[in-house]
């Protein structure tokens, strides 16, 4: 007969299972890509109502992930149905504003090469990514959101359609995460609060980039370790760290996020230390991989040392960015700092302090994008703050 005690081991490892698992086979089927890019450049076989089939499959899928991810039984079924809405509906008005605001338009430094459209830059680098072109770094060994993007292509004979369905389920997912993450701090209504906050400042982060896949799926990656590591999910909280390790090298902040989480602080620590060595592991040999050994500065990110200073002097473009994002959110952060626990304030300023750094060393203040893990983070205290100003929340 089994004890209550064995009955919760079994089931945190079935757990642990289930999301190493799970996590283990998106890597195999994004390695299969890279095997063979030409062939998934090219579309399934099958006629147009098979690939029109796949195609609004494909774009529906961000409700399904959306429900899942919110399946949760502290939640109360209208709660989850009006989140749903939400977060889905958010997701989409996005993509609306990225299509136009991105996609049909063309960055200024793509001018001068050709292009018509950021659209045929991310194609011909969504090409160059499954190439493993070492020429073309940092996205070179950024390839797992391209390799989504791929099997999708290939399933709905569309670039477009493919393109549009991961950025849907990723920003589904990473508003449910963002609620999830409030919700742990604060009441429903506050918590909704949170998401529209972010879904309101995401054009602002859009404005100066020409479309790489990355973010999406390294944003979401932040926000579910935001939220896995506030419930204390380990298994999720590694799954979602090392997939995001596969879209982008900053998500390595977050194992080191994992000391404030627990009761026992030594524990937290080997655990802390375990995910970033295994996240260091990972993001070296991918650049050893990709870039054929090289180790020097300029292939992290092709930029030479002296960038974060010609990054500093172009404050007249980056300054009005950090203003309208964390700027504005910045007094709401001060007033609700108190008001949530030490260890998410301890990993806000970790979060804030290295994105910040690693866009001033490796890419440029002015691509807000970058910020919205610490949007998220920070709208959770602006709303904390207005929850108990507006008596929500007792004290």
């Amino acid at each position: 007969m089994k004890t209550p005690s064995s009955s919760y081991v079994a089931t945190r490892k079935s757990h642990t299972l289930h999301w190493y698992g799970g996590g283990l086979i998106l890597l195999l089927l994004a390695f299969v890509q890279l095997l063979w890019p030409v062939s998934f450049l090219q579309i399934s076989p099958g006629g147009f109502p098979i690939h029109f089939g796949w195609g609004c499959l494909l774009l529906l899928t961000p409700v399904l992930l959306a429900r899942i991810a919110l399946s949760a039984p502290e939640l109360p079924p209208q709660e989850r149905n009006t989140i749903l809405l939400l977060c889905s509906g958010g997701a989409f008005v996005c993509e609306v504003v990225h299509f136009w605001v991105v996609d049909q338009s063309l960055y200024a430094l793509f001018q001068s090469s050709g292009y018509r459209s950021n659209t045929e830059w991310q194609y011909a680098m969504h090409c160059r990514i499954l190439a493993l072109d070492p020429a073309h770094i940092p996205h070179c060994y950024r390839f797992l959101p391209d390799c989504i993007v791929g099997w999708y292509q290939w399933l709905c004979g569309s670039f477009e359609i493919a393109r549009s369905a991961y950025r849907l389920q990723c920003n589904a997912l990473f508003f449910v995460f963002a609620y999830r993450l409030a919700r742990s701090h604060m009441k429903a209504l506050p918590a909704a609060g949170v998401v529209l906050l972010v879904a309101a400042l995401y054009p602002i982060g859009i404005l100066r980039y020409a479309g790489q896949f990355v973010d999406p799926l390294s944003h979401l990656s932040f926000a579910a370790c935001f939220y896995f590591l506030a419930v204390g999910h380990e298994a999720g909280f590694g799954t979602s760290l090392v997939l995001g390790l596969f879209a982008k090298e900053s998500v390595i902040v977050m194992a080191v996020c994992r000391c404030f989480y627990g009761s026992d602080r030594r524990a937290a620590i080997r655990s802390a230390l375990v995910h970033l060595a295994v996240g260091v592991a990972i993001l070296v040999s991918i650049r050893l991989w990709v870039t054929c050994g090289s180790t020097a500065y300029a292939s992290i990110s092709k930029v030479s040392p002296e960038h974060f200073i010609t990054n500093l002097r172009l404050w007249q473009f980056w300054a009005p960015f950090y203003l309208a994002t964390i700027g504005f959110l910045l007094p709401g952060t001060i007033l609700g700092w108190k008001r949530v626990s030490a260890a998410f304030r301890a990993t806000t300023v970790v979060v804030g302090i290295s994105l910040i750094i690693s866009s001033l060393c490796f890419s440029w203040l002015q691509e807000a994008r970058n910020l919205a893990p610490l949007v998220l983070a920070m709208a959770v205290f602006n709303l904390k703050y207005a929850s108990h100003r507006l008596q929500l929340e007792p004290d």
